[in-house]
């Protein structure tokens, strides 16, 4: 089922790893001593990090070259033959907790290019946890307030403009569920062209989409779009759909249609890789290429979220939590 292939650097701890299932590779990289060193040494604080200026950029790029050129590998890595990247930081676990963790993540994301605003609030990181239950996307909830599974996506669904990477920081698993699910849209696009060739091309018709989150305006853009043999998706069917019905926009049985077999697609386990992130672990990925989703999940009962954790003095179980950051190039 799983195959993998190990490449040592000349004995570094950077060791690379291939991770292959159903033709979708993961390249698996450990964050060498030395770029964590500089890390350390560098003294950037996280609320510095999330709001550079042009100014502060500058100085970080004089001051952190080591990561700047190795984000510079990874970029052309990601856009190229390696759509998506984890990056493992538990050889480090000696050396981090929490904090350092996702102080590290904004420092790593902020090397590979802007962060952008992700809600009305203008906050450039979200925390991906289960707010309770009365949080649902039925009724007009964001994915990552919730524990629901499903809903194979992108996350550039509510803004017009198109960005590269996601980043995604594991800070706590749940208890119960959780597992990542992640499709190459390429291979999507290539499997409807040869099977479902009228479906695709109702897919690249302009839909309705909403700007959930971020203010109450609506935009069009297709589903799939194709620039310069490059194939870029922009999808999550339970926001088009709410868009439409605010749109008053009825979709046509002929779209309706497309999206089902769309999702036919997306939801067959021969396309998909499923996988975990584990504490301390990175996922970035090529956002307009890789679609993910998850299984809906279930926290411990006494678990709580990471704001009470912190009052709390650091005593408590964690909800599943992720970190998430959305990067322009």
């Amino acid at each position: 089922c799983f195959r993998f292939w190990y490449l040592e650097n000349n004995g570094k701890t950077n060791t690379k790893c291939w991770l292959v299932y159903q033709q979708i590779m993961i390249a698996i990289k450990k964050i060498s001593k030395k770029i964590f060193k500089e890390f350390n040494d560098s003294n950037f604080k996280y609320k510095d990090l999330i709001n550079l200026d042009k100014k502060k950029r500058s100085l970080f790029y004089k001051k952190n070259k080591n990561i700047v050129n190795w984000s510079k590998k990874i970029k052309k890595q990601l856009k190229n033959k390696y759509p998506i990247m984890l990056f493992d930081m538990r050889n480090l676990k000696n050396e981090l907790n929490i904090d350092k963790f996702r102080n590290f993540f904004i420092y790593f994301s902020c090397s590979l290019g802007n962060l952008l605003p992700q809600n009305s609030k203008n906050e450039k990181t979200v925390l991906i946890y289960n707010r309770g239950k009365s949080y649902s996307m039925k009724f007009g909830a964001r994915y990552h307030q919730t524990n629901e599974g499903g809903q194979i996506h992108t996350d550039n669904v509510n803004i017009l403009q198109s960005w590269d990477f996601l980043g995604i920081a594991c800070i706590s698993q749940a208890q119960l569920g959780g597992d990542l699910l992640v499709i190459d849209g390429n291979k999507v696009y290539f499997f409807l062209k040869k099977n479902y060739p009228n479906q695709l091309k109702i897919l690249k018709e302009n839909f309705y989409w909403e700007e959930r989150g971020l203010s109450n305006k609506i935009f069009r853009a297709p589903i799939i779009k194709k620039n310069n043999n490059k194939i870029n998706f922009r999808y999550l069917r339970v926001y088009l759909v709410s868009a439409h019905n605010k749109a008053k926009k009825r979709l046509r049985k002929s779209q309706i249609h497309a999206l089902d077999i769309l999702d036919s697609v997306l939801y067959d386990p021969k396309f998909q890789l499923k996988t975990k992130l584990k504490k301390y672990q990175i996922l970035i990925t090529m956002d307009s290429r890789i679609l993910h989703g998850r299984i809906a999940f279930k926290d411990k009962s006494k678990a709580v979220d990471l704001n009470t954790y912190y009052l709390k003095n650091k005593k408590n179980i964690i909800k599943r939590t992720m970190e998430r950051v959305w990067i322009k190039n």
